[in-house]
């Protein structure tokens, strides 16, 4: 078996973060140390204005700017209906909010160019193995789980502890193979993550206190939570303060990862120890040679990334 290494360096610029498999770069991440991902961060907001014309909403959470929620991001099966006005094809937003109202919301979507964060009110928090979302009754699992007859055993061992308590479940691809007693510990955790969250959202709701709930978690823990396999053989950090906060994260997340993780530090330059550095470089090349003879170019634009492929 291939093991995988998770390799966190930490600089004054930021955060770079490698998953490697055997000698082999799989996947590289990095973040400024002046940016901030709030993506998944949770937030009591007030509807500062329904704007009908376009079917949305912009939402003030407590930040430079206000988010920006559209119909389609609005759970209205949950959202009770204010009027019966109907303009929109059969649906209209100004039935469901009106200005001044609380409702909680979950940035779906970095801002850009000077706009707000795009927000749902589908709530959802996620674990290793699996994402909870409150207020649905599904469960739901990973297509890439190949393994026969995996989905119907996930069934049988979740749908007794959810029935009844308005609460859905997404098991990712991690929860494949894993035990029902890992299974088991990994829902306790994440319904215990929720308990709390919501004991928090009712509280700023009962007193219409604007701003973030729930914060989404760190960039190298929230990378650590997506990318840890069952075949991940341990996580290596050459930043003290970061080995300090991913071994916290760990530590009290045990319960929720398919498997035991193990932290360690080894200071110095470990994308150099590790030949990540070479890989890193090129992979990041504007253009790139192919085996066949043929050459990618790569372009960044605003919107998207372009392919330029000569032959």
């Amino acid at each position: 078996m291939v093991t995988e290494r998770i390799l966190i360096e930490g600089s004054q610029r930021g955060v770079s973060l490698a998953l490697t498999r055997g000698n082999r770069l799989i996947e590289f991440h990095c973040q400024d140390q002046s940016s901030e991902d709030i993506v998944g961060n949770i937030y009591v907001g007030k509807v500062k204005k329904v704007v009908r014309g376009i079917q949305a909403a912009f939402i003030d959470i407590g930040g430079s700017k206000d988010g920006f929620l559209h119909l389609k991001g609005i759970d209205l099966s949950r959202q009770p209906k204010l009027s019966r006005k109907v303009d929109f094809e059969g649906v209209d937003i100004g039935n469901y909010l009106r200005e001044g109202q609380c409702l909680v919301v979950q940035v779906e979507k970095e801002g850009f160019a000077g706009k707000g964060p795009r927000l749902t009110t589908s709530l959802s928090i996620s674990s290793n193995m699996l994402v909870l979302t409150p207020h649905t009754n599904k469960i739901g699992v990973s297509r890439r789980i190949e393994k026969q007859g995996e989905s119907e055993r996930f069934k049988r061992i979740f749908e007794p502890r959810l029935h009844g308590i308005d609460r859905g479940l997404i098991v990712r691809t991690t929860a494949e193979g894993a035990s029902e007693e890992k299974l088991n510990q990994a829902l306790d955790s994440i319904l215990q993550r929720w308990d709390a969250l919501n004991t928090e959202i009712q509280s700023a709701i009962n007193v219409q206190n604007i701003g973030l709930i729930g914060r989404v978690e760190s960039f190298p823990t929230r990378l650590i939570m997506d990318l840890a396999s069952r075949d991940l053989e341990k996580v290596l950090i050459n930043d003290t303060d970061l080995f300090k906060e991913v071994s916290h994260y760990v530590a009290s997340e045990e319960k929720s990862f398919a498997n035991t993780i193990s932290v360690e530090f080894d200071g110095g330059d470990i994308f150099g120890k590790f030949g990540v550095s070479e890989q890193i470089d090129l992979a990041l090349k504007k253009e790139f040679q192919m085996s066949s003879g043929a050459q990618l170019v790569f372009e960044q634009t605003e919107a998207l990334v372009s392919v330029d492929v000569n032959s």
